[in-house]
C-alpha cells in the first residue's frame, strides 16, 4: 500500500453578492393608487380653479350654484376635498423636488 504524502489543497469559494431591486407586488400596488390619487386629485384642483375662474369672471360659484350657496354642508365638504386636493399634490410637487436636489 502507498501512502500519499503529498499535501491536499482546498480551493474555498465564497459568493459573490450582487445588489439587486426587487419590487414587492405591495409596492407595485401601492404607487398604482397613489397615480389614481394623483389623478383625482388633479381633477379636483382643476374643478376648483375653473370654479374660482367663474367666480372672477362672471360672479358665479358653481359648486355654491350646485349645493344651495356657499355656507351650505355640501358646499363647504366639497371646498374642503378640493382643498385636500390641492395640498396632496403640493406634497407630491415639494417630495419630487427634494429628491432630486438631493441626488
Amino acid at each position: 500500500m502507498a501512502t500519499a504524502s503529498s499535501a491536499e489543497t482546498k480551493t474555498i469559494t465564497t459568493p459573490v453578492v450582487t445588489k439587486r431591486t426587487v419590487i414587492e407586488p405591495d409596492r407595485e400596488k401601492r404607487e398604482q393608487i397613489f397615480k389614481w390619487v394623483k389623478f383625482i386629485a388633479f381633477g379636483l384642483l382643476l374643478f376648483g380653479g375653473l370654479n374660482w375662474l367663474l367666480v372672477g369672471l362672471f360672479e358665479f360659484d358653481l359648486v355654491a350654484g350646485i349645493f344651495g350657496g356657499m355656507e351650505s354642508g355640501g358646499s363647504r365638504t366639497i371646498y374642503s376635498i378640493i382643498g385636500i386636493a390641492a395640498v396632496t399634490l403640493l406634497t407630491v410637487v415639494l417630495v419630487k423636488s427634494f429628491a432630486k436636489q438631493s441626488k
